[in-house]
């Protein structure tokens, strides 16, 4: 039988596999590489082929040769399995470090609203090490790590980057899938990267991890926790503490963002020194935002923001700046209902006349446009 499996695999079954390299140095090797692919996707085939010749010695055996058979083919599977992960390797991208890349911190700053006093807290932590270097020392030393936690669209993103582009300092946002690879190890080298770019670093500069819950997500006693989430949480709370310790840590600013804080790691929790919860608008903050987006467009009086300031309990910043966009854009609708109710649009010259359109022909939003697309919205 395994004279017939020879002959199907055309070389010796126990042979080594040799993976080609994945960065070819120049035409020569690179055409050796693909040869070695072709060849690695032959071996799987004839493997295949083997597994299927066993299935057929099976059925003819008797029970004494049963047992030699099934170890055969449980050796091949195994091969099969290697050729496969071998070639999907090569498919695979290696990992970059394009993705880190650090901000000029000179992009212009975004209104926000309802957020004055989380604002301070993070200037006042890149200002008190400036105007007082010689001070901050014991227990007076700033804080070198914030958390930022609250509901989605309240602004968190959005202080981190006002902050570094109104002080101009560096900004390194990472993302889940800036560091998390699929590739035992390489997770924990990407992670080793980061911290290493960030040390690294000459002058002040911001660290953000947005979404931190997707890196760092809490330790359950569970079959399902992996070992290499627990091995990747290890060495970022280690790196974490590295980056603290070092002397140039005042010059380090480290911030994470999470909407979910009962997702993180309780540990990770704790190295953050102060935690701030970024909620929902009130309702002076709320009146002020809708008059600063309708400005150009509106003219609401002061009864009508206090009544869409109430109608608008729970929402937040990026929600209603989305309503405030889509109430805009509905005296827009109408002037292009009327020209397609008018058959301006069959004629070819449709297009011009719609552009002709003057803005004194354009009426301002009103109240019911905005309670218009409020109903709309909680539908």
């Amino acid at each position: 039988m395994l004279s017939h499996v020879s002959q199907a695999l055309h070389f010796d079954a126990q042979g080594p596999i040799r993976e080609p390299s994945r960065e070819p140095s120049s035409a020569s090797s690179a055409d050796d590489a693909c040869e070695a692919l072709r060849s690695i996707l032959q071996a799987s085939n004839a493997y295949q082929r083997a597994i299927s010749i066993c299935e057929v010695f099976l059925e003819n055996l008797s029970d004494r040769r049963i047992a030699d058979v099934l170890r055969c083919q449980r050796a091949l599977e195994e091969r099969c399995a290697q050729l496969e992960f071998i070639m999907a390797r090569k498919r695979a991208p290696p990992p970059s470090m394009t993705a880190f890349k650090w901000e000029p911190g000179k992009e212009e700053c975004r209104q926000l609203f309802g957020c004055e006093s989380s604002q301070i807290v993070l200037e006042d932590s890149i200002l008190i090490p400036v105007l007082f270097p010689a001070t901050c020392e014991g227990i007076r030393s700033p804080c070198k790590s914030i958390l930022l936690y609250g509901p989605p669209g309240t602004g968190k993103t959005s202080m981190v980057r006002n902050l570094s582009s109104k002080y101009h300092l560096p900004l390194l946002v990472i993302h889940p899938s800036h560091v998390v690879s699929k590739w035992s190890g390489d997770s924990e080298r990407n992670l080793k990267q980061v911290f290493l770019a960030a040390r690294s670093r000459k002058g002040r500069c911001i660290i953000f991890f947005d979404e931190i819950d997707g890196l760092c997500m809490q330790r359950r006693n569970s079959e399902h926790d992996e070992r290499g989430s627990r091995l990747f949480l290890s060495e970022f709370l280690q790196q974490f503490n590295n980056l603290l310790s070092n002397r140039q840590s005042n010059e380090i600013l480290v911030i994470g963002a999470t909407n979910r804080i009962q997702d993180v790691d309780e540990a990770m929790l704790r190295r953050f020194e102060q935690k701030i919860n970024i909620g929902y608008a009130n309702s002076d903050a709320r009146k002020r935002q809708i008059e600063h987006h309708l400005k150009t467009v509106s003219k609401l009086s002061g009864s009508e923001l206090d009544d869409l300031s109430q109608k608008l309990v729970g929402w937040s910043g990026a929600d209603i700046e989305i309503l405030c966009r889509q109430a805009a854009l509905l005296p827009l609708q109408e002037v292009v209902s009327t020209l397609r109710i008018a058959g301006h649009f069959e004629e070819k010259s449709s297009i011009e006349e719609l552009k002709a359109v003057s803005d004194a022909e354009i009426r301002q939003v009103s109240y019911a446009d905005i309670c218009e697309c409020i109903q709309l919205a909680k539908k």
